[in-house]
């Protein structure tokens, strides 16, 4: 059974703070967590530590009968991007 997929909240800092700053204060899931929300069983994941994984071909076999699903991908972005991309607030 699967849990609902619950979003890490941002965290919207003045000034930007650097990157690093921003990597170090980020509260990151744990990978058998973020498996499990989206429907992939520990069998199917190769675990690299607690916060990174592959997902193994094999799940292929277990979904091959099922409707084609969305792409994941879980990525982080910095919050400079973010601003660069928006127009300022006045």
């Amino acid at each position: 059974m699967t849990r609902k997929f619950v979003p890490t909240k941002l965290k919207f800092v003045r000034p930007v703070p650097s990157d690093i700053d921003i990597a170090q204060a980020a509260d990151i899931k744990p990978i058998m967590q973020v498996a499990e929300e989206a429907g992939i069983l520990p069998k199917e994941l190769e675990l690299y530590g607690a916060q990174k994984a592959k997902v193994k071909l094999e799940i292929l076999d277990r979904l091959k009968d099922m409707r084609d699903g969305k792409y994941i991908d879980v990525t982080a972005i910095t919050q400079r991007l973010w601003a660069k991309a928006r127009p300022p607030l006045l």
